[in-house]
Formats: structure tokens, sequence, C-alpha cells
């Protein structure tokens, strides 16, 4: 063996450990594309069962390709969004500086990329499905204008767009923590522009609705984006026991923010307990049973991954652990997502009663 070869041999991260499993499986690579497979067929059961992408009765139907691409393409926005917000909480909070932190912004980037595709898709495909207008009528060009220029909604799914774009050339621009921190001002603002536009956002109890909403976004995002991101930058580098402790003290708290904002937006749509029995409720409960089922997997995080780190037992042996552990849960957040996004496309049972009378401030 030459000199040269013993020092690439030393200066490489080591893959396995007989401990322990592997450090950075290369199995886990095809952990998020499944996740997204997974996302996929749970919303197209969902889906199934309300009746949510049904053909439309008595309106004009815009086609299959819509009434299901709508929802799908929601899903793969949701997605690269979350991924997008956690690399960049990632890089300005928990990894450590150095190229990881980099490698981090450009995760960032090509998810935030993505994230401007597939929301530029949505929007099309959303304006289709709520308008009635087939993608191949002879006005969808002009009416897909008039619907992103002069309608409320429309002009909001167009910023999200063009924010998704600031953001991806943003985080391929900027380096280091502060500038991750500066550009994850900008998801955070796509954020607050989609939680305006969910199922009570124009109703009695709006000011409610949306809080709880930017709070249930915003938390699953940097909960569910945050363990891809990890993943993603921790494939060709080892991930340390501080990222990893780090890391867990955030999807913590992300599970706090999701949980009580879920019960409070659920309550707002449900109204009493009957309404458990709806579609609609019947959703809910499945997605909080899975929601269970991630907080079931974090505490095992908490209490054997990050318990074996800070008792100083083998290394590598707890990071394979955590691999494991992350590639199931990255199934149950894919699921998640899927019941998620037919939830929101379900009629809830508390009709959306707009606000009669209006104070000043309401208006």
């Amino acid at each position: 063996m030459t000199p040269t070869d013993a020092r690439n041999r030393t200066s490489r991260p080591a893959r396995t450990s007989t401990a322990g499993g592997p450090t950075s499986p290369s199995w886990l690579v095809a952990a998020l594309p499944a996740a997204g497979l997974v996302a996929l067929a749970t919303l197209f059961a969902a889906g199934a069962f309300s009746g949510a992408f049904a053909a439309f009765a008595n309106f004009t139907d815009p086609g299959a390709v819509v009434r299901w691409g709508a929802p799908v393409t929601t899903v793969l926005t949701e997605l690269s969004l979350a991924v997008t917000v956690g690399a960049l909480a990632l890089a300005a909070c928990v990894l450590p500086r150095g190229p990881l932190v980099d490698r981090a912004l450009g995760v960032a980037g090509v998810a935030a990329g993505l994230w401007t595709l597939a929301a530029l898709v949505q929007l099309v495909l959303r304006f289709s499905w709520s308008f009635y207008v087939p993608l191949d009528s002879p006005s969808f060009g002009t009416a897909l204008m008039e619907y992103v220029s002069n309608i409320e909604i429309g002009r909001t799914y167009l910023g999200i767009v063009i924010v998704a774009a600031l953001t991806a050339a943003v985080a391929l621009l900027v380096r280091g923590p502060v500038g991750a921190l500066c550009t994850l001002a900008l998801p955070l603002v796509a954020l607050g522009m989609q939680s305006a536009t969910g199922h009570a956002a124009g109703a009695a109890s709006h000011d409610v609705a949306i809080s709880a909403l930017f709070l249930h976004l915003g938390g699953a995002a940097l909960w569910i984006g945050g363990l891809g991101a990890v993943a993603l930058v921790g494939l060709r580098y080892a991930v340390t026991a501080d990222v990893i402790r780090r890391y867990s003290e955030i999807a913590l708290w992300c599970f706090v923010a999701v949980a009580v904002s879920g019960l409070v937006s659920a309550w707002i749509r449900i109204g009493s307990l009957d309404g458990l029995s709806t579609d609609y409720g019947i959703l809910l409960v499945v997605k909080a049973a899975l929601l269970i089922v991630l907080g079931s997997l974090g505490y095992l995080h908490r209490s054997t991954v990050v318990a074996r780190l800070s008792a100083g037992t083998t290394r590598n042996a707890a990071i394979g652990l955590f691999w494991r552990l992350a590639a199931v849960e990255v199934g149950v957040m894919g699921a998640v997502s899927g019941v998620a996004v037919a939830l929101g496309s379900t009629a809830p049972p508390v009709p959306d009663d707009e606000i009669v009378d209006p104070t000043p401030a309401e208006s």
C-alpha cells in the first residue's frame, strides 16, 4: 500500500460498523423517494375514500388529469417546500460551520427549484379545478391571466411561485449560517401566504384558523423537511452526535406546535365530536393516529439514540440506529402528507360561513 492510499483510507468517513450497522447506509437513498411514493399512495387512498377528487356532477368537469393532478402537485409542492425549510434551518442553527453548511444550502437551493416548478404546475391545475376550465379550453390562457392578475387567491399562488424562485436563487448564492437564516425568511413568507388559502381563511374564525394553520404548516415543514435534509446532507458526510441532539430538540418543539395547532384547526372545522363520523372527521382521526406514531418514533430517538450518545456508548451503533429510525419516520411522514392534502380537499362538517356585519378591524 502506498502512503497516498493509506492517507485516502484514513481520511474517508467510516460507512459501516459491526457494532451498530451502517452509519450512512446506501439504502437510505431510497427512503426519501419511497416517502414520496407513500405520500402519493396515501393521497389516492384517502381521496378515493372521501370522494374529494371525483368527477363533478353539476359543473363542467376539468378532467381526471386536473382532478388528480392538482392534489399530486400539492403533495410534491409541500414536500419540496418542507425540505427547503429544513435544509435552511439546519444550515442556520444545527450544522457546524464548514462544508456541511454549504452542502445544506445546496440542498435547499435544489429543493426550492423543485418547489418552484411544482408550485407553478399547482397554480395552473388549481385554477382549472376551481373554475371548472378544462386545460384544452380555448379561453384557458385568457382566464388564467385574469386569475393571477385580478383574483386574490390567484395572486397569492403566483406570489408563492415568485417567492419559491427567489428562495432557490438566494440559497445558491449565500454562504454561512447567517446567509441561511436570512434566506429562511423567504419560505416562511410563503407559508404565511399559504395559510391564508385554507378552509376557514374567509370564515368568521379566520383569525384563529390562519394563525393555527401557519403554526401547523411551519412546524410540519421544519420537522419533515429537517429530517429529510439531515438524510440528504448526511449521506456522504458523517452526522455528528451534536447534530442529532440539536435536531431532536427542534423536532420536539415542532411536534408540540403541530399537535396543538392541529387540535385548534380540527375543532374549528368539525365543531363537535359528531363531526368525527364524517369523511372529513375520519381522515382527521387517521392523520392524528399517524401523528401519534411520529411522536412515538421521536420519543425513541430521544430515549435511545440521544441517550446512548450522551452516555458515551459506541457512536456508530447509536448513529446507525438513528438512520434506521429515520428511514421509518420519513415513510410515516409521507403518509401524513398524503392524508393532509386529501383532508384539505374534503369539505369539513362546519361550513365556511362568511363574517356577518364585520367590524372595521375585520374588514
